[in-house]
């Protein structure tokens, strides 16, 4: 019985003690970047044939990149930060779904 009462508590301890993950990046404009990927996956989704829908998610990728000034190691770091914390990916996530509803108004206005 004491040997189940240790355990769960060092679990607990490893658990409480987990270090906050911090993106390299702000999140504000993580999320516009993000958003901005996802539109451009949104633009090359009928694209029937696979292989060029990969050159053109290339360019349309680089297209992001250049445009927010960040690179693709930056932006896949940053996801698998996410991967690793539910709570930072809900946030950010909040942020991309925001910022794609807020184009959706612009556009209806």
């Amino acid at each position: 019985m004491k040997r189940i009462f240790y355990w769960t508590m060092g679990l607990i301890c490893l658990l409480g003690c987990k270090e906050k993950v911090e993106l390299s990046i702000d999140k504000d404009k993580f999320a516009v970047v993000l958003r901005d990927i996802h539109i451009a996956e949104a633009a090359a989704n009928d694209i029937p044939d696979t292989k060029l829908k990969d050159s053109v998610l290339q360019v349309f990728y680089q297209q992001v990149y250049d445009m927010h000034g960040v690179d693709s190691t930056l932006i896949h770091d940053n996801i698998n930060l996410m991967r690793t914390d539910p709570v930072l990916s809900r946030e950010v996530y909040t942020k991309v779904l925001d910022e794609l509803n807020s184009l959706s108004f612009e556009e209806k206005k």
